[in-house]
């Protein structure tokens, strides 16, 4: 074996203002640091020769050693990390490393990477990274490195998870497919992976997923079942594994009950579905010509009724988006007992169509980066003053978390569709315990009505085998991540309204 000759770090920049979809609270409850990383970095690490030496620091979970200097660092960044990124980056470059930059700001800003980096990887990585090592031990660093087309990516190799501590961990993210035909205005997909889907082998994606520590799977793919012989395959061949798993999902996946079932029988407990508006021009305007408003409600019953949760995604702030939008999906994920509901104001992102637009009618808002994180709008509604959108954004949020919200729509949902096949997944008995003991702890040892309530119609539910025990279990986790998310970062979003109606002044 090769002896090492470099040393380099690949570093995640801390978010400092997290979605509350990520669930940043839930793995606190676990004795974990992160419901799911990243998977760039230890991709990036497995297209890393061996001749360097390749450290993986989170800052989610661990702390960077600043005081020891290896020779290259690589930064991956987003737009609400860069900050903290570029702080990283100058310390290193300070004191002597080689910085190299990459992701999507590094993509869509590179300039701006430059004058922190010594290098930037611009789009996919692979063959672009590669090189870059290779010039790097050549002395012939050149300051930016692309692929000169998309990998096919047939075949990808194992992500370096030996690098990451995966006890800190719920669930581990894998891909199997880049690429996006549809051109949403607002998104960046097509942009970044291209607008033509590729897929891997299923035999390269379910070695990957047979090599995981966890048997808990986030599928990153922007849409999993696109190709429903591809996902019939896959899911297929997922059965008897012992998994439990999320992917995301067009709502057209309603019209195959049979690659539904299959997904069900290999452990898929969520769909995410972008639905994105319920007003008619609202999906005009962002290009989202598949989505069809008719065809919403029965597309969620068919899905509950395979005992699969759909996690419903909705965007507000679309131009022809007037107040009542707020009320009216309130209104819809109550009728559809959507308990999971991702509300984010509408996004300019610097590659998108809609950046574009909204730059050149000079109707972005000056934020704080850190701020773009799916919660805080960068852009001036034209039919709803700003600070009145955001008020309403955050009262709305409030309104879907509620207890009594909750609880009605968990009711309707567990006494309608069966839920009651337990998860495969091979939980140790000390991780259940502890998991039991919590939500004793939080739902039946507390003051709050509603909470206790929940608690007790669940496992009435659950004795009468309309619920498995684990997924009431898990639901109850889940509710409560969200509500500490609330009680210890609303601030922020009250604190980023003022910063709006300094703005709007």
């Amino acid at each position: 074996m090769m002896p090492s000759k470099y040393t380099i770090y690949l570093i995640n920049p801390k978010l400092e203002f997290k979605h509350y979809a990520t669930q940043e609270y839930l793995p606190k409850f676990l004795g974990k640091k992160i419901f799911c990383p990243p998977l760039s970095l230890p991709l990036i690490a497995s297209l890393t020769p061996p001749q360097f030496d390749v450290k993986i620091i989170d800052e989610e979970m661990d702390n960077i050693p600043f005081e020891k200097i290896p020779d290259i660092v690589g930064i991956t960044t987003t737009l609400p990390t860069i900050k903290r990124a570029f702080e990283i980056a100058d310390h290193f470059k300070r004191a002597g490393a080689t910085v190299v930059m990459g992701g999507l700001y590094a993509t869509y800003y590179t300039d701006v990477a430059l004058l922190h980096s010594d290098a930037v990887v611009v789009g996919e990585a692979e063959g672009a990274w590669e090189k870059l090592l290779e010039d790097y031990e050549n002395k012939n660093l050149k300051t930016i490195y692309s692929s000169d087309s998309k990998t096919e990516y047939k075949k990808s190799p194992l992500p370096r998870w030996d690098l990451i501590d995966t006890d800190k961990v719920i669930s581990l993210p894998v891909q199997a497919s880049r690429g996006c035909p549809y051109r949403c205005e607002f998104c960046l997909v097509s942009k970044m992976f291209g607008n033509r889907f590729r897929y891997r082998d299923v035999d390269n994606v379910v070695s990957e997923i047979d090599s995981l520590p966890l048997k808990k799977i986030f599928f990153v793919d922007d849409n999993l079942t696109a190709n429903k012989k591809f996902a019939f395959e896959l899911a297929t061949r997922l059965k008897g594994k012992g998994l439990s798993w999320v992917c995301q999902a067009s709502i057209d996946v309603a019209e195959h009950d049979e690659l539904l079932q299959t997904m069900a029988d290999a452990g898929c407990y969520a769909i995410i579905l972008g639905f994105e508006s319920l007003n008619p021009a609202s999906l005009k305007e962002a290009k989202k010509f598949h989505n069809k408003i008719e065809k919403f409600e029965k597309a969620i019953g068919i899905i509950h009724s395979h005992g699969i949760h759909v996690m419903a995604s909705f965007i507000v702030g679309f131009d022809e988006d007037t107040e009542d939008i707020y009320q009216k999906i309130l209104d819809f994920t109550l009728k559809n007992n959507l308990w999971f509901v991702l509300l984010s104001p509408l996004t300019a992102v610097k590659g998108t169509d809609l950046y574009d637009k909204i730059e050149k009618e000079n109707r972005l808002l000056e934020i704080d980066p850190s701020c773009i994180n799916g919660m805080v709008p960068n852009i001036l509604p034209l039919k709803i003053p700003l600070t009145q959108f955001f008020e309403k954004y955050i009262t709305t949020l409030e309104k879907l978390f509620e207890y009594e919200t909750i609880h009605q729509k968990a009711i309707s949902l567990f006494q309608n569709f069966d839920f009651s096949n337990e998860d495969t997944e091979d939980i140790k008995w000390f991780e259940k315990f502890q998991t039991t003991i919590f939500v004793l702890r939080r739902f039946l040892l507390t003051n709050n009505e509603s909470k206790r309530k929940l608690f007790i119609e669940l496992f009435k539910m659950a004795r009468q085998k309309k619920i498995a025990p684990g997924k009431a279990i898990s639901f109850l986790l889940s509710v409560e991540g969200i509500k500490d998310w609330f009680k210890y970062e609303k601030g922020k979003l009250l604190n980023a309204l003022e910063e709006l109606k300094l703005t709007s002044q």
